[in-house]
């Protein structure tokens, strides 16, 4: 399948200060985030969203690592308070908006809530007409878009795309880590047939399916990854130890989280309070209106 080079533009890196061999401390990419934009009351509000088992395993700060239209990549601060979580789903997002940049400099795009796929599991967004609903189902194409840790980029954020398919639909809770991995919780989730590799947790997951006889493909986001399975198999060993030990293998199949639990986390009471806020301090010429 043949991909448009500009998906890459949906996702921004997440990344911590650790330390390297030697003591010294860097800023590294760990994980996936990427841009969703809510239209409400004639406003347009822009959230990062990743995985919250990322922010719950996280520092105290984390670093957005965007592209800038320049070529190169810049840093910005976040602190894991700033990040809101959903109750119920491995789902996280942030106001995106940072008070020391212009975000025109920002080299992306975002996803409009529309173009989710709907709790129903359909497509509702252009081309298919308003009413119109096209149904999501086993063995659908899928694009991955996220960090690949062996190579996330120098000089900017050179994010990877992997292909795959829906293998089980959303019918019965699975089980999905959480506060770092020390526990977990049950979700509903989509299982999908992919390569996986470190740092794709929070990836956005695009279904995408060809619209009628016409060379028209339709694109919704399906939801963010969570997880992978992994096939726990013996290894033997040599050296200073003999025998066996139990090493994990991925499987190739992905746990993706809705997209209509980003949605609920969005129109979340607490959040639907604070966009009110906010407009109302723009509309009285105290704020910049949210774009």
């Amino acid at each position: 399948m043949r991909v448009d080079p500009d998906v890459l533009k949906c996702v921004m890196f997440l990344a911590e200060e650790r330390e390297q061999n030697g003591g010294a401390f860097k800023i590294v990419p760990v994980a996936t985030a990427f841009v969703v934009r809510l239209k409400e009351n004639d406003l347009t509000w822009k959230y990062l969203v990743t995985a919250r088992h990322v922010i719950e395993g996280a520092k105290d700060e984390l670093y957005v690592r965007a592209n800038l239209k320049t070529g190169s990549h810049k840093e910005f601060p976040i602190k894991k308070a700033d990040w809101y979580r959903h109750d119920d789903a491995d789902v996280a997002c942030t106001e995106f908006y940072m008070p020391d940049r212009d975000p025109m400099e920002l080299d992306y795009v975002s996803t409009p809530t529309e173009q989710f796929i709907s709790d129903k599991y359909e497509f509702t967004f252009d081309p298919l007409p308003q009413g119109a609903a096209e149904p999501v189902g086993l063995g659908d194409d899928l694009v991955f878009i996220g960090l690949f840790v062996e190579h996330a980029g120098k000089e900017r954020n050179l994010p990877i795309v992997r292909l795959g398919n829906i293998a089980a639909m959303p019918t019965e809770a699975v089980s999905v880590a959480r506060n770092g991995g020390t526990s977990s919780f049950s979700q509903l989730a989509y299982l999908a047939e992919c390569k996986s590799w470190g740092g794709v947790s929070g990836s956005p997951v695009f279904w995408t399916q060809q619209y009628g006889r016409q060379s028209v493909y339709l694109t919704g986001l399906l939801g963010l990854i969570s997880s992978h399975y992994d096939i726990k198999t013996n290894a033997e060993t040599a050296g200073d130890i003999v025998g066996t030990i139990t090493t994990p293998i991925n499987s190739g199949i992905a746990v993706v989280t809705p997209a209509h639990f980003v949605n609920e986390l969005l129109l979340r009471d607490d959040l639907v309070e604070i966009r009110k806020k906010r407009a109302a301090l723009s509309q009285q010429g105290n704020a910049a209106t949210p774009s």
